[in-house]
């Protein structure tokens, strides 16, 4: 008996028999919450894809964490217990950085501000600098020679031409500390003549904003001997890197700022989670107006089969088991939609992934980036289904309310 609710409601759901407005209403009601599942998944692997994208680019010039003072621009390298940082279970490498304002020119006309960041040869393992060179090569000291290693954006507003490995000489410019910056009061400023080796490229932002050096060199023009803007860390597994940062923050005190990627980079991760779940709350009110489309289908039904409901009554069947009846027809168009919607989202998202069928041209990457996300898909899902049931459940009980007091009159 607890079986047959289900077979009628999936009787009156898939009849051949009974093909009429209610049936054709009941389809497009399953197709739109099936579209609106689809996109809801299409839509947040995108922004999974994008978020992916947007953390591999900074992952190869940031470190997973960064150490910095709390008090002042600097930190000094005997501040910090390094040896028993590195001790640390997930912590893979550490490096010293320094990261300062700088004016590089090519001649006399040609200035450019850009941040001059100073490295040493383990920060080249946690970052991808070495791998994003695209003009030239990567050195920064060889033979005794410092070279510098400028972002393309830079080296394009330069003028410079190295696309064939050329170097060209540059001029840099540091302030003095104590002294503010300004390219008019040059006894404010310390330069030097320095060598390119090439150019990297990782994004916009970072292409206009950057030039690589060497950390001694760094230290040299800044006067930073012995200091650093701050330690960066790689850690073994990115996703153990807030674990490694409390063991930090354990071991160091709070006389030190220690930040993970993501907390050094807010806004770029908020506003994309920000507007993930702006679309997601967008997609959930268009299913809501889905939902009440299948109610429309679903009360057309009960007034349809009020003689089928007369005769169960008579073969006595109660009140809540009509209910169940009026419940699994609208629970089946919402679960199958789910489905259905799922399985379309998924195979979607796979081809973009395989065979990127939406292409971008002019960017970073040649194709829109997915990353399909399993607890995305059980939140879309789970929020289909229950808006779905719990509308149904409200629209059948007053329904099967009304038919009562019909058939009491």
């Amino acid at each position: 008996m607890n079986s047959t609710p289900f077979k009628i409601a999936a009787r009156y759901l898939f009849s051949k028999k009974t093909r009429n407005v209610i049936n054709l209403i009941s389809g497009i009601s399953l197709v739109v919450v099936a579209c609106v599942t689809a996109t809801m998944i299409i839509l947040l692997s995108a922004f999974n894809g994008i978020e992916e994208l947007v953390d591999g680019l900074y992952n190869k010039f940031d470190p997973d964490i960064t150490i910095s003072s709390n008090e002042g621009k600097v930190l000094f390298d005997d501040s910090l217990d390094l040896a028993s940082i590195a001790k640390i279970n997930g912590v893979l490498y550490i490096s010293s950085v320094i990261e300062e304002t700088a004016i590089i020119s090519k001649g006399d006309s040609n200035k450019s501000l850009c941040k001059l960041i100073g490295i040493d040869t383990t920060y080249v393992k946690l970052s991808g600098i070495k791998e994003n060179v695209v003009y030239g090569t990567y050195s920064l000291h060889e033979a005794g020679e410092n070279f510098v290693i400028p972002g393309a954006g830079i080296a394009g507003d330069l003028g410079l031409q190295l696309r064939n490995g050329e170097s060209e000489n540059l001029r840099i410019y540091a302030p003095i500390r104590g002294k503010k910056i300004s390219i008019s009061h040059k006894k404010a400023l310390r330069d030097e003549v320095v060598s390119t080796s090439g150019a990297f490229s990782i994004n916009a932002e970072m292409d206009v904003k950057y030039v690589v050096s060497t950390l001694s060199f760094a230290r040299r023009m800044f006067d930073y001997e012995g200091q650093s803007s701050y330690i960066g860390i790689e850690v073994v597994d990115e996703n153990d890197s807030e674990e490694v940062r409390d063991e930090i923050k354990r071991l160091i005190g709070e006389d030190f700022l220690v930040k993970t990627r993501r907390e050094k980079n807010p806004l770029v991760y908020e506003t994309n989670a920000t507007e993930k779940k702006a679309v997601f709350l967008i997609l959930v009110f268009v299913l809501i107006i889905a939902v009440f489309n299948g109610m429309a289908s679903l009360t057309m039904l009960v007034l349809e089969k009020q003689r089928d409901v007369s005769v169960l009554k008579s073969m006595g069947a109660t009140w809540p088991f009509i209910k169940r009846i009026f419940i699994l027809e609208g629970a089946l168009i919402n679960i199958i939609g789910a489905a259905v919607g799922t399985v379309l989202g998924l195979s979607l998202c796979l081809a973009q992934q395989k065979f990127g069928l939406l292409r971008l041209h002019g960017t970073v990457v040649d194709f829109y980036p997915i990353k399909i996300d399993g607890v995305d898909i059980t939140v879309v899902i789970s929020t289909v289904i229950f808006i779905g049931v719990i509308a149904t459940y409200f629209m059948v009980n007053y329904l099967v309310k009304k038919l009562k007091e019909t058939s009491a009159v």
